[in-house]
Formats: C-alpha cells, sequence, structure tokens
C-alpha cells in the first residue's frame, strides 16, 4: 500500500539514446471487506438508515428504494450518494445500500417497516418512544397517566363506602318496616272481636231459658228463737208460710 506514486518509464535504443519517456500515476486500493446496514426510527416517525462499510480507499456510495431511485417525497434528508439517508414517516420497502470502490464492489439489503410510538414496559424496562410495527418486542401497555391505577384508587374507594352505606340503609329500614305493629290491623281485630262479643251476648239474651219454680217451707219459729223489735204484721204485712220463688 506504500508502493503508490508517479512513476516513470524511460526507453532507450541500443546506443543508449533515450528513444521514449512515459510517466504515470500509481494508485493502490483496497477493496471493501464488509457492509453493514443499520435502521432506526426517530422522534417524529421517519426512519434513519446508515450504511457502514469497512476496508477500500474513499469508498462510493448509492441507494435504491424497492428497486428505484429514492424520490424527494419518499427523502426528508441525505442523497442517493451518501452513507445515511431519512425517509420520510409511513415511507417502507426493500433498502439497498451498494458501496462501491476501483477495486470491487458490496451490496447490503435491508426490509424497513414504519414506525409508531409506544409507551410500555418489557421485561420491567420502561419503553417510550418510536418503534417500527414489525418490532416483536413482548410489552404490556400502560395506561394513560389520567387513568393510572394509584389515581383512580380514591374515587374506587369512594364509590365502594357510597355503595355500602346506601346497602346499611336499606338493610336498616327494611327491618324498622318489619318489626313495626300494624296498628289499623290490630284496630280492626279489636273491633271485630267486640262486635262478635256484643252478638254472643245478645244470642243468650235472646234464649228462652226454662224457669225452675220450687217452694220453700217455712219451719216453725221454736220457743227459744230471739225476736228483735216488734214483729207487726202491718209493717212486712202478711207473711205467708210458704214462698214461691223463680229462680
Amino acid at each position: 500500500m506504500t508502493d503508490g506514486g508517479e512513476y516513470v518509464l524511460e526507453i532507450f535504443d541500443s546506443d543508449g539514446k533515450m528513444k521514449e519517456r512515459r510517466t504515470f500515476h500509481l494508485s493502490l486500493e483496497a477493496p471493501v471487506t464488509s457492509v453493514q446496514l443499520f435502521a432506526e426510527c426517530l422522534s417524529q416517525g421517519q426512519v434513519n438508515v446508515s450504511c457502514l462499510s469497512e476496508g477500500g480507499n474513499n469508498p462510493r456510495y448509492s441507494w435504491t428504494l424497492n428497486g428505484q431511485k429514492p424520490s424527494n417525497r419518499e427523502l426528508l434528508s441525505g442523497n442517493s450518494e451518501s452513507n445515511t439517508i431519512v425517509l420520510r414517516p409511513n415511507v417502507a420497502g426493500r433498502v439497498v445500500c451498494s458501496v462501491r470502490t476501483n477495486a470491487n464492489t458490496l451490496l447490503k439489503e435491508k426490509i424497513t417497516s414504519t414506525c409508531h410510538f409506544v409507551n410500555c414496559t418489557s421485561n420491567g424496562v420502561h419503553i417510550s418512544k418510536w418503534v417500527f410495527k414489525d418490532n416483536n418486542t413482548r410489552c404490556v401497555e400502560l395506561l394513560p397517566q389520567t387513568h393510572n391505577i394509584m389515581a383512580l384508587l380514591p374515587i374506587v374507594s369512594g364509590a365502594l363506602g357510597a355503595l355500602l352505606i346506601i346497602l346499611l340503609v336499606s338493610i336498616g329500614i327494611f327491618c324498622m318496616k318489619k318489626k313495626k305493629p300494624n296498628y289499623k290491623e290490630e284496630n280492626n281485630y279489636g273491633q271485630n272481636q267486640t262486635s262478635a262479643d256484643q252478638v254472643r251476648r245478645r244470642q243468650e239474651l235472646s234464649r228462652d231459658i226454662p224457669a225452675e219454680y220450687g217452694k220453700v217451707k217455712k219451719q216453725p219459729r221454736r220457743s227459744d228463737d230471739v225476736i228483735y223489735g216488734n214483729m207487726d204484721n202491718s209493717v212486712y204485712g202478711n207473711v205467708d208460710d210458704s214462698i214461691y220463688a223463680n229462680l
């Protein structure tokens, strides 16, 4: 690689005279040994594609997108001769980078997809960035901050407490109504009982109860009976020896 430079060729004839003099420049270049292609999503959904090569001197780059040279509608920055290009959002497809030197040419291709924003955790790591839609990272989407579970906890607790209070009040009212005596029914029952007693009494009074008569004989007064006062028939009237009573 150190033998490059300007070389001079001199040609002489048999008599030793110089017949011709030629000068040329010798350039030595190493071939390109490898090419790598990297793609990543930028902050607004653009796709940045970089082509990196190893070996070679003064490599030259060229790009194709889906078999065609990228147009201005597809390129946001860069050109087809630089080693980095930026594709506009929603632009995707088969990207090919070609690296050429005077010694050789190497190609590298990559299939890109569009980008979308994610806010999630993957294997305990928080991810908040733009990624390719075909990214197979197992990601658990996070709730929006306004719906964070810790923020919702006081609301849920308050709602459950209100429901519990309403339930207890309803049970108390139900129990009070169940234990409260029905005065109307008791009054009706008392009135019906009183009416039944009166009817029964009237029926008993209206019956024709047969009377039994008997004769009570007056015992003769004994001589040792003590008479108090003056037994005057004019006061007590005539007392018959027989008394009839209606029993």
